[in-house]
C-alpha cells in the first residue's frame, strides 16, 4: 500500500539561515511551537484530552471509593499497633490494580498524544477513529520501548538510592542525590525521545529506539537537558498535588470538595503529560531537521492533507 508523503507546512519549518541551514528553535522556541499546536486542530486535541481524562478520572474516583476506607483502616491500625494482615493484603491488591491501570492509560495516552501531535505538526488531518485504528496496528513496538523505559527507570532509582544511602556524610549524600537527579534528567529525555521514535518510525523499538534517539540529539544534548529540566520543573508541583489528592483520606473537606479537588488535580496531571509529549514530539522533528533529515510524516491512506494557509 503506497503512503502519501506530503511536505511539512511553512509554519512548522524554521527559517533558513544565511548559509542555507535551518535555524534552531531552541528550548523556548520548541515549547512555543508545542503551545501553538492545539490551535491548529482544536477538535482533535480536545477529543484526545477527553479520551485520556475520562478513564483516568474514573479510575481516580474508584481509587477514592475503594482504597480510601482501607487506607484509613490501615493507618488507624498502625497507630494502635493492631494491623490486620487481611486489610494490608486488600490495600496492596487495590493499589497494584490502580497502578497497573494507570500505567495502561498512560501508555495509550502517550500513543494518542504523540501521533496526534505529529499529525498536527505536519499539517495533516485525521479523525479520532482513524487515530485509534492506527494505534491498534502499531502499539506493540511502542510497548516494547515503554517496557524498557519502566525497567530502566526502576533499576536506575534503585541503584541511586543504594548509592545515596551508602554515602555516610550528610553533605555528600545531598551531592550524590543531586547528581543522580541531574543524570536522570538526561536519561529521561533520552528514554522519552526513544518512546517518540518508536511511535513515529517503523521497525524501531526497544534499545534501537534509544540508539536512534541518541543519534538524533547528538548535537543538541544540552538543549535536550534544559528542555527536560523545564518540563520537570513545571510538572513536579502538579504531580505532588495529584499524589496528595489521590492519597488524602481526610474527611474535613467533605465528599463533594474532595471529588472536585481530585478532578481538578487529575485534569492538571493529564494536561501536564499532554504538553510534555507535545514538546517532545516537536523536539523530535527539530532534531531531525537539525541533521538535515526529511521531516515528512509518512502515514497511510487514512490521512489527508490540510490545505496550506494562504500567504
Amino acid at each position: 500500500m503506497a503512503n502519501d508523503v506530503l511536505p511539512s507546512p511553512a509554519v512548522t519549518s524554521p527559517p533558513a539561515s544565511a548559509d542555507g541551514s535551518a535555524s534552531r528553535l531552541g528550548v523556548i522556541g520548541t515549547m512555543r511551537e508545542a503551545i501553538e499546536l492545539p490551535a491548529r486542530n482544536p477538535k482533535l486535541v480536545i477529543q484526545i484530552m477527553l479520551l485520556i481524562f475520562s478513564p483516568f478520572s474514573f479510575l481516580v474516583l474508584l481509587h477514592y471509593v475503594l482504597a480510601g476506607p482501607l487506607m484509613e483502616k490501615v493507618e488507624d491500625g498502625y497507630e494502635r499497633s493492631e494491623l490486620d494482615p487481611r486489610d494490608i493484603r486488600s490495600f496492596v491488591g487495590i493499589e497494584s490494580v490502580f497502578l497497573l491501570s494507570s500505567c495502561i492509560i498512560f501508555f495509550l495516552g502517550m500513543l494518542l498524544i504523540v501521533y496526534g501531535s505529529a499529525v498536527i505538526y505536519n499539517n495533516k488531518s485525521i479523525s479520532l477513529k482513524q487515530l485509534v485504528s492506527r494505534i491498534k496496528s502499531t502499539w506493540k513496538k511502542s510497548f516494547v520501548t515503554w517496557f524498557f523505559v519502566c525497567i530502566l527507570a526502576i533499576l536506575y532509582w534503585a541503584l541511586a538510592l543504594v548509592i545515596v544511602r551508602w554515602v555516610n556524610l550528610y553533605i555528600w549524600s545531598w551531592t550524590a542525590g543531586m547528581l543522580a537527579a541531574a543524570l536522570y534528567l538526561f536519561l529521561a529525555v533520552l528514554w522519552s525521545l526513544g518512546l517518540v521514535v518508536s511511535v513515529l518510525e517503523d521497525d524501531v523499538s526497544g534499545p534501537k529506539a534509544f540508539l536512534r534517539a541518541e543519534r538524533l540529539m547528538r548535537c543538541k544534548k544540552m538543549e535536550a537537558f534544559r528542555l527536560m529540566s523545564m518540563l520537570e520543573l513545571m510538572s513536579f508541583p502538579i504531580y505532588i498535588v495529584f499524589y496528595v489528592t489521590s492519597a488524602d483520606d481526610d474527611d474535613k473537606l467533605g465528599v463533594f470538595a474532595q471529588f472536585a479537588f481530585g478532578a481538578a488535580a487529575t485534569f492538571l496531571f493529564c494536561a501536564a503529560k499532554f504538553f510534555s509529549f507535545m514538546v517532545l514530539t516537536v523536539f523530535y522533528y527539530e532534531c531531525r531537521q537539525n541533521q538535515g533529515e526529511q521531516i515528512d510524516l509518512e502515514l497511510g491512506q487514512v490521512y489527508k492533507a490540510v490545505p496550506p494557509v494562504a500567504q
